[in-house]
């Protein structure tokens, strides 16, 4: 009886793991491409994560996920850059992006995280040492609001950090100035995002339709 019960809980958090549903809304300065024209190299920080520990599997702690948010930062920076890049293809920006592994290199070289692994500096202040244009910042929170049953079950299949909700924002500020000319934010829900690809996947797939660099068809 115990286990066709848990089969049926299974049942049930595997048909939703592919319902996706999507609310956005974007920001894009007025004066956008006086920006465009001006820049050349986009850095993309490492993600700012955040997992909500309500509804996670019984025994994980804050600091299991604290640990997971931590790794998970620059596994979503790596797989942001490939994703952007896939997507669109080479020679579709207009704008080039650093390889994360050098941004992250001169930012640990500038004392640029404080003791939580947080970004310390302003975004002018990043612009210089980093040596780009533009600065592109990303924050992820992940959290779970289902039911304690079908959340101890997603947590058996899926492990710590599992969740069925994002709440994402992408900025991208102008280096120079610090001014923001672009906010993409959005809610992805119904998914399963313990693989950290198939998250990144959803996310570039929605901005494709806003991100600002594109070059314009002829």
């Amino acid at each position: 009886m115990f286990y066709r019960n848990i089969k049926s809980k299974i049942i049930v958090v595997f048909s939703s793991f592919w319902m996706v549903s999507c609310a956005s809304t974007g920001y894009l300065v007025e004066n956008f491409e006086e920006y465009q024209i001006a820049h050349e190299t986009v850095s993309i920080l490492p993600v700012d994560v955040k997992i909500n520990l309500a509804n996670q599997a019984k025994g994980i702690t804050q600091d299991d996920l604290e640990r997971k948010e931590k790794s998970d930062s620059l596994a979503y920076q790596k797989l942001l850059q490939s994703r952007f890049l896939a997507r669109f293809g080479k020679g579709a920006y207009t704008v080039r992006f650093q390889d994360v592994g050098d941004t992250n290199t001169l930012l640990k070289r500038n004392n640029a995280f404080d003791e939580d692994g947080k970004i310390n500096k302003t975004k002018i202040e990043l612009s210089k040492f980093l040596n780009t244009d533009a600065i592109m910042t990303t924050s992820i929170s992940l959290s779970k609001p289902m039911s304690q049953g079908g959340a101890i079950v997603t947590g058996l299949l899926f492990g710590v950090g599992s969740a069925n909700k994002a709440d994402i924002t992408v900025n991208i500020h102008d280096g120079k100035t610090g001014t923001l000319i672009w906010d993409y934010e959005t809610t992805l829900e119904g998914l399963a995002f313990t693989n950290q690809d198939q998250l990144v996947r959803s996310l570039v797939a929605n901005v494709s339709g806003t991100f600002p660099y594109k070059k314009k068809k002829k």
